[in-house]
């Protein structure tokens, strides 16, 4: 994803900024909630569940270790690990697009135990958004 002037404009990313997100995930947070959303209506609770879910993936390179002598990575093992996580992000914003209300209604009842303990929070999150059904 290119960082735009236009992007690092945006009130959005100067609050990811301002919340500890690193540009990169400033500007994933720019995608989740647009500069047009009153992100005003958005409950602490949701607005802390998006920044979890806009940091960067903890990909643990042990777990994905080959089986070699020295126990170095599998490059493609790690490849995939992140694209996982990419493609969970993406269907995230996929999902908020559509339905931000049920969306922010989701993430508001994620409780910070849950959001803390998950090992994966984007796969969590949108285990939680594929699974609840309020329409």
């Amino acid at each position: 994803m290119k960082i735009t002037e236009q992007t690092k404009s945006c009130q959005t990313f100067a609050y990811g900024k301002l919340n500890g997100l690193n540009n990169r995930e400033s500007a994933r947070l720019c995608l989740l909630i647009p500069e047009g959303v009153d992100a005003n209506k958005i409950s602490a609770n949701a607005v802390a569940v998006y920044l979890a879910v806009c940091r960067e993936p903890n990909v643990n390179a042990l777990n994905h270790a080959a089986n070699n002598d020295e126990g170095n990575p599998s490059r493609s093992k790690l490849v995939m690990a992140y694209e996982k996580h990419r493609k969970a992000f993406k269907k995230i914003v996929e999902n908020r697009t559509i339905q931000k209300s049920v969306c922010d209604i989701i993430a508001e009842s994620i409780s910070s135990e849950e959001l803390s303990s998950a090992e994966n929070v984007r796969a969590f999150f949108l285990s939680k958004l594929l699974t609840t059904s309020i329409r």
